[in-house]
């Protein structure tokens, strides 16, 4: 075999751009600043200074006059086409008589108001983490004998 047999398709060749690999230094990038001759901070232009931002996200509403603008939909009340007080029809007067609102006057019933033994108890299962229900374990019980053993009214003195 020579040495120009390749192994695989992987052939040598150039780099696209530089690679950490050709530098024996941290690079380019960390070099020192330019001498004081060569630098000139008034040449920088306005991106380093700071500044008020010159860019927003809101929408340009040049020339658009605030009386021009119309109400949305939803700023108008369609009138009821139902019941006595129709725009446009003669009606009848109309009376309603209700009762007084039991709930928060004086003769409101405070003994069917709950109390602390009407609610229910949450369990702590709904809102943490709780053990698991099974296992996949044996169970772990002591061996038994089951055979057949005489007591002590088995035996015959007089025998």
């Amino acid at each position: 075999m020579g040495s120009d047999a390749w192994v695989g398709v992987w052939r040598p060749h150039r780099p696209r751009g530089p690679i950490a690999a050709h530098y024996g230094g941290p690079g380019p990038k960390y070099k020192l600043p330019p001498n004081t001759g060569r630098y000139f901070p008034e040449r920088a232009g306005n991106a380093t200074y700071p500044s008020a931002p010159r860019h927003s996200i809101a929408p340009r509403n040049w020339g658009v006059q605030a009386e021009q603008q119309s109400p949305g939909p939803g700023a108008y009340t369609v009138p009821s086409l139902l019941g006595p007080r129709v725009i446009g029809k003669v009606s009848a007067p109309t009376y309603s008589i209700y009762g007084r609102r039991a709930a928060g006057s004086f003769f409101e019933d405070l003994s069917k108001t709950p109390g602390p033994c009407a609610y229910h108890v949450v369990s702590p299962g709904v809102y943490k983490s709780r053990a698991p229900q099974f296992t996949m374990l044996a169970r772990t019980s002591l061996p038994q004998d089951n055979t057949q053993k005489p007591g002590p009214a088995a035996y015959n003195v007089d025998q």
